[in-house]
């Protein structure tokens, strides 16, 4: 999949994305102005991470806390650095 054109679901308000294969960017969600919370179990290139600055519409980004520390600085040069954090799904066990 290589964009989010497809997706329709005005009702849709989270999306968790998890290793979407020909994925370069999150670009194609920012018309999705109804999803709020967008969670990231994907791998996280340059690209990617710079794609996040463009959904100010989005109030909670996460993402795995590897990128967190280990890209503090392209995570800190984007518009909505601050809705950025990690992520905190819970698996059963």
């Amino acid at each position: 999949m290589k964009n989010f054109n497809w997706l329709e679901n005005p009702s849709l308000q989270t999306l968790v994305i998890e290793e979407l294969k020909g994925l370069k960017t999150y670009e194609t969600l920012e018309d999705k102005k109804n999803i709020k919370t967008l969670i990231l179990k994907d791998r996280l290139d340059k690209n990617k991470i710079a794609s996040l600055g463009k959904l100010s519409h989005i109030d909670s980004i996460q993402v795995y806390k590897w990128y967190l520390d280990n890209e503090t600085e392209a995570f800190a040069l984007l518009p909505n650095a601050e809705k950025i954090r990690e992520n905190d799904i819970q698996y059963l066990r």
